[in-house]
């Protein structure tokens, strides 16, 4: 009897902490919208690339330089994983010519 109380009592406890990480990804989350909108309502969708091209660049020429190749090896497997998880998530079927911003303009310019 005293394993169930123990168990009933770490399986409240569990609850109690998944509860309180959801309300903190959703509150997270919120912020991180807010942000994100600030940033692009500032720079161009281009320009955050470019920044995030130079980060990127930055930190592998650095990691060469200093010959931290399994480092590197370990980024670009994680990246590969996380690109193939985005791809693999992206729901493409509802994503229509006309839904893809600038391509529309393209077309009839042709």
């Amino acid at each position: 009897m005293r394993h169930y109380a123990n168990l009933t009592f770490l399986i409240v406890q569990i609850e109690k902490i998944w509860y309180q990480l959801k309300v903190g990804l959703q509150r997270n989350k919120k912020l991180l919208s807010e942000i994100m909108t600030g940033i692009q309502s500032k720079y161009s969708r281009r320009t955050i690339a470019l920044f995030w091209l130079a980060v990127v660049s930055i930190v592998i020429g650095t990691l060469i330089y200093f010959e931290q190749i399994a480092v590197l090896y370990v980024l670009a497997t994680i990246s590969l994983v996380i690109l193939l998880l985005i791809v693999g998530f992206a729901d493409l079927e509802k994503v229509g010519r006309e839904n893809v911003e600038g391509l529309g303009r393209n077309q009839e310019s042709i």
